[in-house]
């Protein structure tokens, strides 16, 4: 609290002071020197600075008492004053701007860089947000993409086991313990920006805005929302043709020895828990 309070242009003693006066409104000076843990000379420098930054008020004289303005109203004003802060700052600096474009690819390395890269595109969305990740992860990301849906944007979600988001649309495919490729996440937010990665033990992911590579991972995210509600519909013929889970048609396109790991897999789910497949899963992307 006192580390956002100075965070937000608080001094240490003026948010000590504050916090103090909340827990003890129409107190003294001397009583909030004692509340606010400072030396009574400090605590009166503290209090003029937050009647002068509207954030406290002196009431009578004999002796003066001191009030906190209410948080909401204290807040509020500090939130409007950091969005016109920033509002012109952004002006003034594209006004600086004369360099050439950004770089399209940026390389992000390691699992909590990815991860709050990716929860801070999905934050910014003002339209779209499309993604597909291993269920677990998705549940890391449960909080943004609830604030995107709560925000009027459309999401569209391909998991990989079971996932809640109300108000998305969700493609739900064949969970994380089925499937053979590497833990994938991929995301595009307003089809203007996007990034592919990975988030096992080496995590690591591309980000881009190139228009062209934006394309192709809207693409990817279509195709695999069409595979998943195709086969949610059509799964007993296509595993007549291809074989159970398609394996025939996906380990003709895999590497040797990931459709070798592919085939062990499904021979041990049809051998272990056939009973449990039926209705389960759809698509998973190796």
């Amino acid at each position: 609290m006192i580390d956002d309070l100075v965070a937000s242009g608080f001094t240490s003693q003026e948010a000590r002071t504050y916090v103090a006066l909340l827990r003890q409104p129409m107190a003294t000076g001397y009583e909030v020197a004692k509340g606010a843990g400072l030396q009574r000379a400090n605590t009166y420098s503290a209090l003029s600075a937050l009647a002068e930054k509207g954030a406290a008020q002196v009431v009578g004289e004999s002796p003066a008492r001191y009030v906190a303005v209410p948080p909401a109203d204290v807040v509020g004003r500090m939130r409007a004053e950091a969005e016109a802060r920033c509002d012109r700052l952004e002006e003034s600096l594209r006004s600086l701007d004369r360099g050439p474009a950004l770089p399209a690819l940026w390389t992000i390395e390691g699992r909590d860089a990815v991860l709050v890269r990716v929860a801070t595109m999905v934050s910014s969305a003002t339209d779209r947000v499309a993604c597909s990740a291993w269920a677990e992860d998705l549940d890391l990301l449960a909080g943004a993409l609830d604030d995107a849906v709560g925000a009027g944007r459309e999401v569209v979600v391909n998991a990989f086991g079971p996932v809640a988001v109300e108000g998305a649309t969700v493609f739900e495919h064949e969970p994380a313990e089925r499937t053979v490729s590497e833990r994938i996440v991929i995301v595009s937010v307003d089809r203007s920006r996007a990034l592919v990665g990975t988030l096992g033990p080496d995590a690591t992911a591309v980000y881009t805005d190139q228009p062209t590579l934006v394309t192709v991972v809207e693409k990817l995210l279509r195709d695999e929302a069409y595979l998943a509600a195709i086969y949610d519909e059509l799964g007993s013929e296509l595993e007549d043709r291809f074989g159970p889970h398609l394996v025939e048609l996906r380990a003709r396109l895999l590497p040797a020895e990931v459709a070798e790991r592919l085939r062990t897999l499904i021979a041990g789910l049809d051998a272990g828990d056939s009973d449990d497949d039926e209705g389960e899963g759809t698509w998973e992307r190796s």
